[in-house]
């Protein structure tokens, strides 16, 4: 079964969209894009979210319903012993730190702190485009991550690097 990695941003918009159902107001096309992604995923695959994201979640939005349903429908993605060392490499070649640690924590997380069942998301969904396409079209961080798994002890080469797709891009494959 597919995994994929939903950014704080998705979740947001996820977020705000229920809330708008609620209130019975139209939907963005963000958040509309996002309940549709989210809808899909859940249904067929496995959402993960960051231990971030989580956190923020939880403390801002907590006894809200929509919140509740949200996190009981995401499994928290944890990353593992060399989710700072990827980061950083990714730093390096011109990712912002949160675009890194999201990067990494999708090659290198799994679904227990201890004796995780995985290694590696399928897949981001983002509505982050400009991370998207560098992500996409670097053949510097394919090089660096083959290089990276190279050294590194078992089990962790089996990692691998997710697909990086906006929301637009997901949905519209759905289509």
């Amino acid at each position: 079964m597919s995994r994929y990695l939903l950014d704080k941003g998705v979740v947001r918009r996820l977020s705000e969209a229920f809330v708008r159902i609620d209130l019975e107001l139209n939907l963005t096309f963000e958040q509309e894009q996002a309940l549709i992604a989210f809808r899909h995923i859940v249904s067929h695959y496995t959402a993960f979210i960051t231990i971030a994201t989580f956190n923020l979640f939880r403390r801002r939005m907590e006894g809200i319903p929509h919140a509740q349903v949200i996190l009981a429908l995401t499994e928290i993605l944890v990353p593992t012993k060399y989710a700072r060392r990827w980061a950083r490499r990714l730093r390096e070649i011109g990712f912002s730190r949160e675009d890194a640690n999201l990067l990494a924590t999708a090659s290198f997380g799994t679904d227990k702190i201890i004796g995780g069942t995985f290694l590696s998301v399928d897949g981001i969904i983002t509505f982050d485009a400009k991370m998207a396409s560098m992500f996409r079209q670097e053949n510097l961080v394919r090089k660096r991550f083959a290089d990276m798994l190279s050294n590194i002890e078992d089990p962790y080469p089996t990692a691998k690097m997710p697909n990086v797709l906006t929301v637009g891009d997901f949905v519209g494959a759905l289509i």
